[in-house]
């Protein structure tokens, strides 16, 4: 039987533009970082001035959630929008890309969650955030029928916007892990075991697994020491039963019941390399579903690099087709 994948996460839309320095400026948004937006007047106006935009449905949970449906799996995602255009076209995107939406209802006063990604001359990432619908996300919202039967669940930190997130993460996970499902928790960013630490905490409690990068494992399992990603991965291994860490061009060190591999990351022409957003929520994708489809922990790291590979050789976070385009690099890490 085809084991089920879920993800929650958050249900964006990704509006991606080229600006320059002064742009940035002038909204007085700090670059390189991600700054919060409330108001919607004011997003419209920034929307306004960034002149041609590409909208592009994203999320990292979505992202996971898409690429899991492109390697030719049952995917699920559960998340919330608002009762808009962009909401619609989310909706519509993942539905035809082959990933099964959970949504209740829409709310007609709240806006579906949008992020803005501003890319000066230099290739310099500055994101906004509007979190709108997203913050309103509770346990109310999901589909717990369809919890009790995942074998796989993906929870997304970048949900935490919301105050009620760690306390549905752990009802969601614990309908899972009670049936003898897996539950693996991606931080999305070291700064929420900052700003959010109890929080952080009460969701790996509920975990079996985690996927992270080199910064976000050494704030979360590292010391003062100059840890490396294999001395991590122990510390990870004695407390998790499988999980990742990813590095950019030093590849990804994963682990699974104690055994620890280092998987290399696959050389690319900086000329090919469209740009790197997404390819972590790829290798997140890629991984999980070797791991559930009997692949080796080598061979699941190694689909994880391939589909993050892909992902760095266009633009945006997604793949570039629908269920089971990715289908082939599946067959290639497993053969």
């Amino acid at each position: 039987m085809t084991p089920i994948f879920t993800a929650i996460g958050n249900a964006c839309i990704d509006l991606m533009a080229a600006v320059d320095d002064d742009f940035l400026i002038r909204n007085d948004i700090p670059k390189g970082l991600c700054r919060f937006v409330d108001d919607i007047a004011l997003l419209n106006m920034i929307k306004s001035g960034m002149g041609k935009y590409q909208p592009i449905p994203g999320g990292a949970g979505a992202n996971v959630a898409h690429v899991m449906s492109a390697l030719g799996h049952e995917s699920h995602f559960i998340s919330k929008i608002g009762a808009d255009a962009e909401g619609t076209a989310f909706h519509n995107h993942m539905e035809e890309n082959g990933v099964t939406c959970h949504f209740p209802s829409t709310m007609p006063h709240r806006s579906t969650s949008q992020i803005l990604t501003l890319i000066t001359p230099d290739s310099e990432r500055t994101f906004l955030s509007f979190d709108d619908v997203t913050k309103t996300s509770s346990a109310d919202d999901f589909d717990f029928d369809l919890l009790r039967a995942t074998d796989f669940l993906y929870l997304d930190g970048y949900c935490f916007v919301s105050p009620h997130t760690a306390q549905a993460f752990v009802k969601a996970g614990v309908a899972v892990r009670h049936r003898g499902g897996h539950v693996t928790f991606n931080i999305g960013d070291a700064e929420y075991y900052t700003t959010q630490k109890d929080n952080v905490t009460t969701v790996l409690d509920v975990c079996d697994s985690i996927i992270c990068n080199m910064a976000e494992a050494r704030v979360l399992f590292g010391s003062q020491d100059p840890d490396t990603a294999a001395s991590l991965a122990q510390k990870m291994a004695d407390r998790f039963l499988f999980g990742a860490i990813t590095d950019g061009p030093n590849g990804a060190t994963v682990f699974h019941n104690h055994s620890i591999a280092h998987v290399p990351a696959i050389s690319v022409d900086p000329a090919a390399m469209a740009d790197t957003n997404g390819a972590g929520d790829h290798f997140s994708a890629g991984f999980i579903y070797g791991l559930m489809n009997g692949y080796s922990l080598e061979q699941s790291g190694r689909l994880g690099i391939l589909c993050a590979t892909d992902c760095i050789g266009h633009t945006g976070a997604r793949p570039l087709g629908g269920r089971g385009s990715l289908k082939h690099l599946a067959e290639y890490a497993g053969s």
